[in-house]
């Protein structure tokens, strides 16, 4: 049948690949009339055309040999039988000469060419847009005033940007367009769905209906506390870090967070708080730290998107197997991403620039050893300002910002200051570099922010803020004796399985300091000093080792004892006749299934007991009612408290009276304290010890060494001490706040956000230097402990977003 006598019926798509396509085949999608219906045929791009319609041929007379054979009668414009096969002519014009039928699939189906099948005529379509689905991120639990945004799935030859967006409350109700939507207080009570329809095409498609929107939780402190800040100053630049708390390590919250209510853990109800508390600071620069790799493009993205944010880079993960890192944001409409790198912060770097500090790691097995289980990554970007029609007078510049999550473990100080050592130089070499190839020099600012692991006593605070960490200081001493997996409770369960009788692990570590003293002994050639300086450092390993074990054990028995972790319910059983002998084997029991004293209270109370020398038992009575002892002086870190210094003659008769520890709960807590003095005392001996050396190694220092340094000196001090310094004069932002980090059994400032004044150079300042010049508060005790600590319904982290305003400093 000719064209001429054809009329138009709609369009046939022909769609060729795209990167979800095969390259060498196109696919014909066509809507035929009854009873043929829509056809999809997937055709090799080289076949010629002739294959392609006799196939589409053969199809409709399948079709109508079906409906046939069921008496059902032709359907007006159905054809007959012997119908010829499809043409495909030039154009839809009515003389239009058909494509001659030799050529090739690729070369036959293009825009504007028409295929006439049984006397209708269908204009063909290339790669016409296509979306499969749609749906709202955030099914859950949507709230009002909290941001939804639309997902489209399986979309081919369109972006989800140019998809036409629209929403609707209850199906019924038109309430807003475009690809994010903002629930109001009149959606409370009902459900949403998103309709995307792509161009061209024409395809709709809906999303399932969202859950049942919520009211706004409520958050007073959490918003009255990041609303104070007002507007951010168009002239400076304000910056939020914030530690979110990834969803990757939720199989440890049990422990950590025991008062941690599931629908409060929830991610899709965690998640949209964090995000109103960068909407509500409305900063320029946001460091986030925890973000888990599977929110990242499905929730942050989009939602700091909807905010006005883009991403500095993509997300920063660790190196290692839990998918979590680093991501940073800048307000699109006042800085431009110039350029973005990720670092390692487990190997010295920028090399060769670290050398030094890479020749004394190989000193250090133990340390070595860290670093590289360790995954720790940070990521750099340059930022330059969007031109303002003059409103900020020229008086922002270019910023490098650094963002970092430090490795997390409380012995491992020494390996801290040395990551914060390289995520400065790696800024700061970016920086100098940058400045040089933009011509900016020395007018470029440097902000380095994240979650440090680190309180303001501690050595990586210290020397970020200082410029210098001596050899003297404590956290030297007390890393090296950190060693990886030190404190294992699986290895503690393995070796609770391997005693034989009561009292042997008591004596284990003794019999294993004899040992190694007979050790020490045939050795004879060793320097009596090195003999000493071992026994000592062996002898804190042990003692950081057991104070470890000792803490998480107390924390398991208290816990369970006051209800707020779940009590053990292993079934196990001790079929033994003597009472001693019963202890021993009721544990073994709990071992035997999988318990270890971070899980099972019985397990803990009984290494307790071991670990304290004390007779052995599966209970420590009243344990909750005492506080854990505290260390006297070091670095300021508190006093012990009343019950526990001095532990007279009336506490030892104190019994079990209400409010009171009891006697076995005393003799821990004596147990550890000795332990807590012991180990401050071997550290302070340490650190004194590195204190001679390292005045003596400095009046050894050259100028020519001074001089090649250039600020960056990392001089070897002792058997495990460094002096380093740099030539940065960073401060904290948000000055020295009590807290950033509050959760059951710890309370501290962790979170940092460091800027360079700018006054390495005669204290004159530069126009990169930049001050800070308000700073968020911390949050009231009263909402912090309303539900025992963070994280709870208020905050959605057990860190809290820490927010710094920030000038240039003036030429």
């Amino acid at each position: 049948m000719s064209s001429s006598s054809s009329s138009f019926s709609g369009h046939v798509d022909a769609r060729f690949a795209d990167d979800l396509g095969d390259p060498n085949a196109v696919t014909i999608t066509i809507d035929l009339p009854d009873p043929v219906g829509a056809k999809t045929m997937r055709r090799a791009a080289d076949e010629p055309l002739e294959k392609a319609l006799t196939r589409l041929r053969a199809t409709i007379d399948k079709a109508k040999r079906a409906r046939n054979s069921k008496g059902i009668s032709a359907s007006s414009g159905g054809g007959d039988e012997s119908a010829p096969p499809p043409t495909l002519a030039e154009s839809a014009a009515s003389d239009a000469p058909p494509v001659p039928p030799s050529t090739p699939n690729r070369d036959a189906w293009t825009d504007g060419r028409a295929l006439v099948v049984d006397g209708r005529k269908y204009v063909v379509r290339v790669n016409a847009p296509l979306v499969a689905g749609a749906r709202v991120a955030g099914l859950k639990r949507p709230a009002a005033s909290y941001p939804l945004t639309a997902v489209a799935d399986g979309c081919r030859f369109v972006r989800p940007d140019d998809l036409a967006w629209r929403w609707f409350r209850d199906d019924r109700v038109l309430v807003g367009e475009g690809w994010a939507y903002t629930p109001t207080d009149e959606d409370v009570g009902a459900t949403l769905r998103v309709e995307a329809t792509a161009p061209i095409s024409g395809v709709r498609v809906a999303s399932p209906p969202s859950g049942i929107v919520a009211a706004a939780p409520a958050r007073p402190a959490a918003r009255e506390r990041l609303a104070s800040l007002g507007e951010p100053r168009v002239d400076g630049v304000r910056v939020m870090t914030y530690n979110v708390l990834a969803d990757a390590y939720s199989h440890t919250w049990s422990q950590l967070y025991p008062y941690l209510s599931p629908a409060n853990a929830d991610a899709e109800g965690r998640l949209p708080k964090a995000m109103e508390d960068v909407r509500l600071a409305r900063p320029d620069v946001v460091c986030l730290q925890e973000v888990d790799a599977k929110w990242y493009d499905a929730f942050w993205v989009p939602q700091m998107r909807v905010a006005g944010y883009a991403p500095a880079g993509t997300l920063s993960e660790k190196t290692g197997l839990t998918r979590e890192g680093v991501a940073t944001f800048a307000r699109a409409d006042r800085w431009r991403v110039a350029t973005s790198a990720v670092v390692s912060l487990t190997r010295p770097g920028p090399s060769p620039a670290e050398s030094a500090t890479e020749a004394w790691i190989r000193t250090q097995p133990a340390l070595e050893e860290a670093l590289g289980k360790v995954s720790t990554v940070g990521q750099i970007a340059v930022l330059e300002p969007v031109a303002a029609g003059g409103a900020d007078g020229g008086r922002r510049r270019p910023i490098v910002v650094a963002n970092a999550h430090l490795f997390f473990h409380p012995g491992a100080t020494h390996l801290r200051v040395l990551q914060a050592r390289w995520l400065l130089r790696h800024a700061e070499t970016l920086r100098r570099a940058w400045g040089r190839d933009s011509g900016a020099g020395d007018d470029v600012g440097l902000i380095v922010c994240g979650d440090f692991n680190g309180e303001a006593h501690d050595g990586v605070v210290r020397y970020v803020a200082d410029g210098t960490l001596r050899a003297s200081h404590s956290d030297w001493a007390l890393g090296s004796v950190f060693r990886w997996g030190g404190t294992s409770s699986r290895a503690a369960a393995k070796a609770l399985l391997a005693v034989t009788t009561e009292g042997e692990a008591r004596e284990e570590d003794e019999d294993e300091d004899a040992r190694e003293e007979d050790e020490d002994e045939d050795a004879g050639d060793a320097e009596e000093e090195e003999s000493e300086r071992a026994s000592s450092t062996r002898e804190m390993n042990e003692r950081q080792q057991r104070l470890g074990r000792m803490t998480a054990c107390w924390r398991r028995v208290a816990d369970a004892q006051r209800g707020i972790a779940r009590a053990c319910d292993a079934d196990v059983s001790a079929d033994v006749a003597s009472p001693t002998i019963a202890r021993l084997a009721v544990a073994q029991a709990h071992a035997r299934a999988g318990c270890t004293f971070k899980t099972c209270e019985v397990v803990a109370a009984y290494t307790l007991r071991a670990d304290a020398r004390m007779t052995p038992g599966t209970s420590l009575d009243g344990l909750a009612l005492a506080p854990f002892p505290r260390a006297s002086t070091t670095e300021g870190k508190g006093t012990p408290p009343e019950w526990a210094r001095g532990v007279d003659d009336a506490l030892d008769a104190a019994g079990d009276d209400e409010g009171r520890p009891s006697p076995d709960a005393l003799e821990v807590a004596r147990a550890v304290l000795r332990e807590l003095r012991a180990h401050e005392e071997g550290l302070a001996r340490a650190s004194s010890s590195a204190a001679e050396e390292e005045a003596a190694a400095l009046s050894r220092l050259t100028a020519e060494q001074t001089a090649t340094a250039r600020g960056w000196l990392a001089l070897p001090i002792g058997a495990c001490s460094m002096h380093l310094t740099h030539p940065l004069s960073m401060t904290s932002a948000c000055g020295y706040v009590e807290y950033t980090n509050f959760v059951r059994g710890f309370v501290g400032a962790l979170d940092w956000v460091f800027v360079d004044g700018g006054d390495d150079d005669g204290g004159k300042g530069r126009r990169g230097g930049l001050r800070a010049t308000n700073a968020t508060a911390a949050p009231p005790l009263d909402a912090l402990t309303a539900e025992t600590a963070l994280p709870n319904s208020e905050f959605p982290s057990d860190h809290i977003p820490m927010v710094a305003d920030l000038e240039f400093a003036s030429e």
